[in-house]
């Protein structure tokens, strides 16, 4: 009985001394027992048959796996063995019972992630057996206002109850090794056995009690230090001393065996290394330096930067390529370790598949994420939430449900279009939008897939949405489910696809997942199935269980790269370690303050009133540098630094102080800098597709090379052509053919103003909209559009209430108005954007906020007539397909262009036998009248309709119609200035904000009649126009002669336009003007793919001044 330590530095050959010794013992017929970190046992394995020549009696075991081996030969443990997940389960239900007894906890105790650190500190207290009124006495020592206090306090009532839920029915895995311990000393299958504990730096409190049963019942133990000689003989050392780590678990143990008189055996010293390259020596030598010679040989170190994470590891995986075919290393002597392995497994899996290095990632893979835990998470989401669409949608995409993708996506658009949503999946029958004989087809295609939809989750929905309900019926409901959309089926199908498609890994984690989430729902029902919860707790009990659900993937064959964590991973003898993400902040890791429930100074507190849970902070930094010294030190002959200089966010990084500290134990360290477009830098055939297209682009003659060899090769054909052609592509769109123009715009060509303005803005823009009538998905919401329809047509109906009425603008009061507004809008709203404005409390927040608008657009407007001399003729006033017939336009090559469209409003005034028209177009957004705009075909709504109307408009008018002015309205909710109020009462300073913007006839009876009040040397409240002292006008107002040229030339503009739609222009060619891209609110941007590197160029418009529009229009320059 005794103990005897084995001690050398990283490299020795600690372990191999172990499987030595232990295949030389194995001709004894000895019981031996190898004991090393759970996540190292099969590679253990593995060397042990290695060295023994595949005879193996000795076992290789994890400390918990000792204790199932005890249990086994005493009968198993007492109780129900409480898993990860259940112990998170009861955690979460029991902090929700005391939520609000909670001094600290109660607000963040809900919040994600929150469970799992207590867990975490259960399981601290478990190992250092600390109990709830051992916390409660720790709390005393602290003011009780203090939020260590508080955090105490909290922390032993929720461990109290844990403790007491689970006592005498189950045993949690944080005592399992507890009770081995006990039962050892009546265990004859430790009894008189040799045990070798290796690849340890220390240990539990409970994995010391388990090491204290081995050195009294086993014939001897030997345990293998990472540390020289010198701090092993040390008396003293502190946490800033190298190798403080491992001294202070040999401290401990020798202690233990003082206690109970257990002799200490001579110990082994091993000072050999197994390093073939000097830089490797030095490094293992002199990593814990302050000062070192800094003309070292460097030779086996490589520190390598690329630009991104994913060029790192492109990086990574070109070197690898490289170690194997040219330096004759295999696979399995490579490995790839990082600090923070989550920012890194996506890039990993899915460049090293590019590359074809096969890899196995050691690291135990949450459930989170999984179609099948998506699909749980969500019908508890559309239960809890009423079957909102992001619930329902949810379900679906999993791809788990009997709808297809295609009934799918048809079922989105119709219920994000109309809002659906709660009870009115329930409903038997959708009708909303099927209003004709015509839809009937379309009508019963949606209720078929609706129906298929919900009818899964129907029963389960009415059944729990409300009130509380038992945990193990819903959980068996729950089950049920899934056993009804044969989950277990879909996923076993889906593994045997990847397996076929030799992703062995992928294939695991199908059929381990249902497993996995099998065993917990099990496990609930179990532990908490005779309790009554809501759903919404139910579902919160669930998401602590699937959070802690990890799934371990067993290697798919040996000679594959290992992918670790630089913590976790025990690697074996390798050759070759790239250990990525080498920054600062990340490795070393940062600052961890405030990472657990206590903070790094609580934890130092506690500490020092007897009252032990994890490391403190300065700890945990010097801890820090030892692990990454045992990480580095693992390879015999390469050691590759890698970082990236630019985060996942694009920021920066600073690189790693242990860069710094390489760079000045070795002066000449090679650096590289990898660049992702460097032929040189592509390995393999699948990479270089990837970047085939890039380098194409460039002209780069080794990139044609390279294309030009996947070009003959059948496997890579296809994708390099399509590649290839698409490197030689400029998104250059050519006119159309005269066959589908004919298909298109056929004989005569009937269009819009509004739509010549689009196609004066961008070409590409018109032929999507109009030509293709290529539309966004319409969704359930009131957008600006809308709203401006909205006042359009409740400003309609007022004109046309007052005229059925017999109402003039004169003799109507406020009070009439907003009766008339309330009456048009109960009639419009409705009918409104599929009820959208009635469908929520916000909603009706906004008609009373539209009602407002609408009063005060209406007050001004009476204000406006009631200062004027015009008279109200009509609203809405067509042409083409209406009072009106369709105006139009010669177009250059002589064929007619047909315009259709709406005045919203025409006045007349009329004297000595003339009828001056005024046209108003209505507008909700910022639109201002602009002489620049109409020249380059941007704005020509407005005087067209007046030219038409001055032509045709005498069926209305009876009287000749002749120029008055045209002018924009503006509907808006104004904000005053300040400024405004120093001259001006609130009332006039906001009537004023209404001021028209257009182009009036400078005639001065025309002036008179639109505002009476306009006199010399004033400026208009009503338009934009003002007469100077000496009489001249200043404004927009123009004589007849050159009102007649600019509608002449607008409708020149037009035909121009016209021809150019009729000839096959679709360009990409948007404008820029007055510093607004086209392209800037455009739905097609993704359809069009502007892009000023592949051909596409944008029209950047000079702002013309009056003077230059007029300059140009009467000399007849367009």
């Amino acid at each position: 009985m005794g103990l005897r330590f084995i001690i050398g530095r990283s490299g020795s050959g600690k372990s191999t001394l172990c499987l030595n010794e232990i295949n030389e013992k194995q001709k004894l017929g000895k019981r031996l027992i190898y004991i090393v970190p759970e996540q190292y046992s099969l590679q253990a394995e593995r060397e042990l048959v290695a060295v023994s020549g595949g005879i193996v009696s000795a076992v290789v075991l994890s400390f918990r796996r000792l204790a199932e081996n005890i249990f086994s030969e005493k009968g198993g443990i007492t109780g129900k063995h409480l898993s990860e997940t259940g112990k998170l389960m009861i955690l979460r239900r029991v902090l929700m019972k005391n939520k609000d007894n909670l001094k600290y906890f109660g607000i963040v105790c809900g919040r994600t992630g929150f469970v799992t650190k207590f867990s975490e500190t259960v399981s601290n207290f478990a190992g250092s057996g600390i109990g709830a009124d051992d916390i409660r006495k720790c709390a005393e020592v602290f003011e009780k206002d203090s939020a260590v206090y508080q955090k105490l306090i909290d922390t032993a009532l929720i461990y109290e109850q844990y403790c007491e839920f689970i006592k005498n029915e189950y045993i949690s895995s944080d005592d399992v090794l507890s009770v081995a311990a006990r039962k050892m000393s009546e265990a004859k299958y430790t009894s008189g056995a040799e045990v070798w504990l290796d690849g340890f730096y220390g240990f539990t409190g409970q994995e010391y009690d388990v090491i204290e049963k081995l050195l009294m019942s086993c014939e001897n133990v030997n345990i293998t230090l990472n540390m020289d000689k010198r701090s092993f003989l040390s008396d003293k050392m502190t946490i800033e001393d190298d190798f403080f780590e491992p001294w202070d678990t040999m401290r401990r143990l020798k202690k233990m065996c003082a206690d109970k008189g257990i002799n200490i055996e001579k110990t082994a010293f091993l000072t050999e290394n197994r390093y073939n390259t000097d830089g490797l020596i030095c490094l293992e030598k002199n990593y814990f330096k302050w000062k070192v010679n800094e003309n070292n040989n460097s030779a086996g170190i490589k520190i390598m930067e690329a630009d991104t994470i994913e060029d790192e590891i492109n990086m990574c995986a070109s070197e690898i390529i490289r170690l194997v075919r040219d330096k004759g290393i295999r696979y399995r002597d490579i490995a790839l370790t990082a600090r923070n392995l989550s920012d890194y497994e996506e890039y990993v899996k899915l460049i090293f598949s590019h590359y074809g290095i096969p890899f196995f990632m050691d690291s135990k893979r949450s459930v989170m994420g999984h179609p099948c835990t998506e699909l749980i998470r969500a019908i508890i989401e559309l239960t809890t939430n009423n079957i909102s669409y992001e619930s329902m949608f949810r379900c679906l995409k999993t791809e788990l449900t009997t709808v297809s993708r295609d009934d799918r996506d048809i079922l989105e658009n119709y219920v994000v279009k109309y809002g659906i949503k709660g009870s009115e999946w329930l409903e038997e029958r959708w009708k909303r939008g099927f209003d004709n004989d015509e839809t009937e087809e379309a009508e019963n295609k949606i209720n078929e897939i609706k129906d298929e939809a919900i009818k899964p989750f129907r029963d389960f929905y009415k059944k729990y949405k409300n009130g509380k309900h038992n945990i193990k019926n819903i959980t068996v409901d729950l089950y049920g489910i899934l056993e009804n959309l044969e989950i277990a089926e879909k996923l076993g199908e889906k593994a045997e696809i990847a397996e076929v498609e030799g992703d062995i890994d992928k294939a695991q984690e199908q059929i381990r997942c249902f497993e996995l989430i099998g065993e917990l729902m099990e496990n609930m029902a179990s532990l908490l199935g005779d309790e009554d919860v809501t759903i919404k707790d139910y579902g919160e009990i669930l998401e602590a269980g699937l959070s802690g659900l990890k799934m371990g993937i067993i290697p798919a064959a040996i000679d594959m790269v290992t992918i670790g964590d630089i913590e976790r991973t025990r690697l074996p003898n390798i050759k070759a370690l790239f250990t990525v993400g080498v920054n600062e902040g990340v490795l070393p890791a940062g600052n961890t303050e405030d990472s657990g429930i206590f903070s790094d100074r609580e934890t130092e507190t506690l500490e020092q009133n007897g009252l032990e849970l994890t490391h403190s902070g300065a700890r945990t930094a010097f801890e820090e540098q030892y692990l990454i010294y045992l990480g580095i030190t693992k390879p015999s002959d390469y050691l590759y630094l890698c970082r990236s200089m630019r985060d996942g966010s694009g920021r920066e990084t600073r690189q790693s102080p242990l860069i710094t500290k390489i760079e000045n134990m070795f002066s000449s360290v090679e650096k590289t800098l990898f660049r992702s477009g460097d032929i040189t830098s592509v390995d393999r055939p699948v990479p270089a597709l990837h970047r085939l297209g890039e380098g194409l682009v460039k002209n780069n003659r080794i990139w044609q090379e390279a294309a030009e060899w996947l070009l003959n090769n059948e496997k890579y054909r296809n994708r390099a052509m399509i590649i290839k052609k698409g490197s030689e592509l400029k998104n250059i769109e050519k006119n159309l053919s005269a066959k589908n123009l004919k298909r298109l715009y056929g004989g005569k060509m009937y269009t819009s103003i509004s739509q010549l303005e689009t196609f004066s803005s961008c070409p590409f823009c018109y032929f999507s909209r109009y030509s293709l009538k290529a539309k966004p998905r319409k969704v359930y919401e009131i957008r600006t559009p809308d709203l401006g329809s909205l006042y359009h047509a409740v400003l309609e109906k007022i004109t046309e209430m007052m005229r059925d009425r017999g109402l003039k603008w004169q003799s109507i009061d406020e009070n009439e108005i907003k009766c008339m507004i309330d009456e048009a809008i109960d009639v419009i709203v409705p009918d409104t954007a599929n009820k959208v404005l009635l469908s929520t409390a916000a909603h009706v927040y906004m008609i009373k906020r539209i009602k407002r608008i609408s009063a005060r657009a209406l007050s001004v407007l009476r204000k406006h007539m009631c200062s004027g001399k015009f008279e109200t003729l009509g609203s809405e006033i067509t042409f083409g397909s209406g009072e009106l017939p369709a105006i139009e336009i010669k177009m250059p090559n002589g064929r007619e262009l047909l315009l259709r469209g709406k005045i919203d409003r025409v006045d007349i005034y009329r004297k000595d036998g003339s009828c001056y028209v005024k046209i108003i177009d209505y507008k909700s957004g910022k639109k201002d009248f602009s002489l620049s705009d109409i020249y380059y075909g941007l704005q020509l709504q407005l005087l067209l309709y007046m030219d038409a109307f001055l032509k045709t408009g005498k069926i209305l008018t009876e009287d000749e119609p002749d120029v008055g002015g045209v002018f924009y309205f503006r509907i808006m909710d104004p904000i005053i200035k300040a400024s405004e109020l120093k001259e001006n009462s609130p009332e006039a300073a906001l009537y004023k904000q209404f001021r028209m913007t257009g182009l009036a006839c400078s005639d001065a009876d025309i002036l008179e009649a639109l505002d009476t009040a306009l006199e010399t040397g004033a400026r208009s409240d009503i338009i934009n126009i003002s007469i100077r002292k000496d009489g001249n006008i200043s404004g927009s107002a123009v004589g007849r002669s050159e009102y007649e040229k600019i509608m002449e030339f607008s409708a020149d503009k037009a035909g121009e336009l016209g021809q150019n739609i009729l000839e096959g222009d679709v360009s990409i060619n948007p404008v820029i003007n007055g510093g607004i891209m086209t392209c800037d609110y455009c739905e097609y941007k993704s359809v069009c793919c502007f892009d000023p590197k592949n051909g596409n160029e944008a029209r950047k418009l000079k702002h013309l001044s009056s003077d230059e529009v007029w300059d140009n229009i009467l000399s007849g320059k367009k």
